[in-house]
């Protein structure tokens, strides 16, 4: 269904083919030579993928790409995205482990020709949400440190944060220049989740019209 997030439009939905997803991730997911310890960029301490290339080309990315094309497709449509466009759009994945005390800063994805972007939890023990839940955030009024906001506001949708409460096998699909971050894990279970980025080929799309 999609909402509208501080005037942003999103799509939260079921993943097709979760169980296989899954199923197929699951032998990588503790391999510690795949992931790595994230960039001090911004306040992250979680364990990715993300900026290690051949660690991540090892992941079974096929059976995700096949199985997102459908929610894709139905949120890039009611985006007005023309047909032509969708051929030169294509896609970069990531899988992100947060262990007791790991977690995300506010961030976005809106670096170079970026649109659309989601975050997808693969592995969620017992839906609980201690394990560090996956936040929207709206930086117009950034009163007071982002990665403590939470004692602050606490979690929910005050006008600054909204929560789109994911559960294990359900992803959201977003503009990549809206603000999110995910809260720290404050069990001692494993939280997984995989995010990607679609963006457009400019140059192919202008030559087209």
């Amino acid at each position: 269904m999609i909402d509208s997030i501080f005037g942003a439009p999103i799509l939260k939905c079921e993943m097709p083919g979760h169980k296989e997803i899954k199923e197929q991730f699951s032998s990588f997911i503790n391999d510690s030579t795949i992931f790595k310890n994230s960039s001090s960029q911004w306040e992250c301490n979680c364990e990715t993928t993300h900026n290690s290339h051949e660690e991540n080309n090892q992941l079974p990315w096929d059976i995700f790409f096949e199985n997102i094309q459908g929610p894709l497709q139905a949120y890039l449509n009611y985006l007005g995205m023309a047909p032509d466009d969708l051929k030169n759009l294509s896609g970069s994945a990531w899988a992100n482990k947060y262990s007791q005390y790991q977690h995300q800063d506010v961030h976005s994805h809106g670096g170079g020709n970026n649109l659309v972007s989601c975050a997808y939890v693969l592995d969620l023990p017992d839906n609980d949400p201690n394990c560090g839940q996956f936040m929207f955030y709206n930086s117009a009024l950034n009163w007071f440190p982002t990665h403590i906001i939470e004692k602050f506001y606490g979690v929910g949708n005050n006008g600054k944060l909204f929560n789109p409460l994911l559960q294990e096998g359900e992803i959201v699909f977003f503009p990549s220049n809206l603000d999110h971050y995910v809260t720290y894990n404050k069990t001692e279970k494993l939280r997984v989740s995989i995010s990607a980025n679609f963006a457009l080929d400019v140059l192919a799309s202008q030559q087209q019209t």
